[in-house]
């Protein structure tokens, strides 16, 4: 009842679209504003809550200078004299200068339209205790009684913190300290059933560019591919058409770092950290990028991060890998197993993956285990009906190259009547 369209229009035209540059800026603040919002629903203006919360998220040092110097923003008092008009304006003119040059102007109309008083600084326009009784029915950020519910929020559990982010950007020199951190967040769940790793794994994106030192690079590669496999939660895979996955956060992560890499450096780094790294799955995921990129490149499509020869290595090194994870009975184990055999197929000896599979399938557990793992949800709903109903199927031409398909369902019904 409070959201007024026009208030609306002023303040995201003149400043908070200024602010969103790419999809993710959108998805960033949707998502904090699905946490902060509903612990202030209405108590505060929810336009200016969002203008509030864009300041936290693009301009964080914006955002700081409002909470800790309250008295220099909220209210509609005017300035008396020369002095405290210059204080003022000496003080105002300080955070502004913080603003990227391509943001000033829109930041501080945003600013004058969340904040009247700052029009008395930069505009001689004044208001009187009649505006101010208004901000307040409103709810407005510039009244003083409210004013402290836009910046009281407590961060709920499982939330990142800036401390904590900054916190695992100084471990980033260190592999095994930033493995740790990684897999100590993924323990962490927040209330909405997502990991913190999941959260952890976006921010680090917005710190790729420039925060993060060049001799940090192979570090934070090294762990990633080392234990990514394991920040591969359920409980974190998408929701609906547009979401995607940790395996795709891991490597976008990967990439971008490694576009700041020199070519000669960046091959080395990718091969080590994929011979090094226990991460099948978001090795293959980053290989197959590579060479989807490659592929793409030689149509004249861009250019590619690796050339064809090392693209090829690091499918050899990887199949390499797959193998002793096959003799040593960890690849049954893997959750990504299906994708891991598939693979193995197409840049290995298919032969060789028919075989083993054959064999582990020998006994009963292992057949149940191959074939759930090429299992998939079948959504359907009846018509006129709102309820879904989801089914689990396995497609059998996925695993019809492993062996007859009619004989592995006669096994698994032989199974299912006797119980097991």
């Amino acid at each position: 009842g409070r959201f007024n369209g026009a208030h609306w229009a002023n303040v995201f035209h003149s400043g908070v679209d200024p602010l969103i540059r790419v999809p993710r800026d959108i998805v960033r603040l949707i998502n904090s504003l699905s946490v902060t919002y509903p612990a202030v629903v209405g108590e505060v203006n929810p336009v200016d809550f969002i203008a509030i919360e864009s300041l936290r998220i693009f301009l964080p040092k914006i955002y700081d200078a409002v909470r800790a110097n309250e008295e220099k923003f909220f209210g509609y008092g005017a300035l008396v004299n020369d002095i405290e008009k210059q204080e003022s304006a000496t003080f105002h003119d300080k955070w502004v200068q913080t603003v990227p040059s391509e943001l000033k102007n829109s930041t501080k109309e945003l600013m004058q339209l969340l904040f009247p008083k700052l029009r008395a600084v930069w505009s001689g326009i004044h208001f009187s205790a009649d505006s101010a009784l208004q901000w307040r029915r409103d709810l407005r950020v510039c009244s003083p009684e409210v004013f402290p519910l836009y910046f009281r929020l407590s961060l709920p559990e499982g939330a990142l913190s800036r401390t904590e982010l900054d916190s695992f950007l100084t471990l980033s020199r260190d592999t095994k300290a930033i493995g740790e951190a990684l897999l100590d967040a993924a323990k962490i769940k927040r209330a909405d059933g997502l990991s913190k790793a999941r959260v952890l794994l976006e921010r680090l994106m917005d710190h790729v560019e420039k925060d993060i030192n060049e001799e940090c690079i192979s570090p934070i590669v090294h762990a990633l591919l080392d234990i990514g496999d394991q920040l591969l939660q359920e409980s974190d895979n998408p929701q609906g058409a547009f979401g995607f996955g940790n395996q795709l956060r891991v490597n976008r992560l990967i990439y971008h770092l490694l576009m700041r890499v020199e070519k000669v450096t960046r091959i080395a780094l990718v091969l080590s950290a994929v011979d090094n790294g226990h991460s099948l799955q978001c090795s293959e995921h980053l290989i197959r990028n590579l060479s989807d990129e490659l592929d793409k490149a030689d149509k004249g499509e861009g250019d590619a991060l690796l050339e064809a020869d090392a693209v090829q290595k690091l499918k050899g090194l990887w199949v390499e890998k797959v193998r002793k994870a096959a003799q040593s009975g960890q690849l049954i184990q893997h959750t990504g197993l299906a994708s891991l055999l598939i693979r193995w197929d197409l840049w290995g000896n298919a032969d060789e993956s028919r075989d083993w599979w054959q064999r582990t399938a020998s006994t009963d557990q292992g057949l149940v285990t191959l074939i759930c793992a090429f299992e998939s949800p079948v959504i359907s709903n009846t018509f006129g009906e709102y309820a879904t109903r989801i089914q689990i199927r396995v497609n059998p031409k996925a695993i019809k190259h492993y062996g007859d398909v009619q004989v592995m369902a006669v096994r698994l019904g032989e199974l299912l009547t006797a119980g097991a």
